[in-house]
C-alpha cells in the first residue's frame, strides 16, 4: 500500500507529536538508552530524549537527494555526496556511511564514474519518513521493553509498557504517513518565504 502524499500540515503534526513525547529512538543492538545523553555526563538524568543525530542527518541526506532531483526535473539525475555535503553541512564521511544504510534499504541507488553519485530508489511520494529513520537507526523503540519486554523484570506488573507501546505505535504511524516528497516540499517553500 502506497502512502498518501501529505502537506505540511503534516510536518506540523509530527514535530509536535515529537516534541510532546520527548523521546528517542536508538538502533536496537546499540544497547539500552545508547542514544540519551546528558549535558551533565550521566545517561539519561534530567535529559529530554531526542532523535539521535544518524537518524536526523539521514532525513536531510534524503531531503538534498529529493530537492536536486526535483530542481533537475529528472528521477535519473545523481547528486555527488560532495554537493550533499555543501548543502547540509554534514561532512562527507558521515554521509558515506548513511549512504551504505540507505542503500542497503533500498532508499537510494549508487552510480559511480564520472558523474557519479546518489539518487532516489524510488518517487520521493513512495518513501515514506518511517522507513529513512529505520534505515539509519534500525525499528523506533522508545523504551528498550516495548519490543524486548524480557529486559524488564517489573515487565508482568508494570502499568507504563502499554502506554509506552501505544505511544511507539503513534508515533510510527505518524512517520509512516508522511512522506519524503512533503518534506522536501516544506523545506523549499520555507526556504522561498525566508
Amino acid at each position: 500500500m502506497r502512502p498518501k502524499d501529505t502537506g505540511p500540515s503534516t510536518v506540523t503534526q509530527v514535530s509536535s507529536l515529537v516534541g510532546r513525547a520527548a523521546f528517542s529512538w536508538h538502533h536496537l543492538r546499540s544497547g539500552p538508552s545508547s542514544a540519551i545523553y546528558s549535558p551533565g555526563g550521566e545517561r539519561g538524568s534530567d535529559c529530554p530524549m531526542k532523535l539521535s543525530t544518524r537518524a536526523r542527518y539521514a532525513l536531510r541526506m534524503m531531503v538534498e537527494i529529493a530537492k536536486q532531483t526535483e530542481q533537475r526535473d529528472t528521477a535519473n539525475v545523481t547528486v555527488s555526496l560532495q554537493t550533499v555535503s555543501e548543502n547540509t553541512n554534514i561532512s562527507r564521511r558521515y554521509l558515506e556511511q548513511l549512504a551504505i544504510a540507505l542503500k542497503n534499504a533500498s532508499l537510494i541507488r549508487g552510480k559511480t564514474g564520472k558523474g557519479g553519485g546518489y539518487n532516489l530508489a524510488h518517487p520521493a511520494k513512495q518513501i515514506r519518513i518511517g522507513e529513512i529513520i529505520e534505515a539509519a537507526i534500525g525499528p523506533i523503540n522508545i523504551v528498550d521493553c516495548v519490543r524486548e519486554p524480557e529486559v524488564c523484570e517489573m515487565n508482568d506488573e508494570c502499568g507504563c509498557r502499554p502506554m509506552y507501546m501505544e505511544i511507539n505505535q503513534r508515533i510510527t504511524d505518524t512517520l509512516n504517513e508522511l512522506t519524503l516528497h512533503a518534506i522536501a516540499k516544506s523545506h523549499a517553500n520555507g526556504k522561498k518565504s525566508a
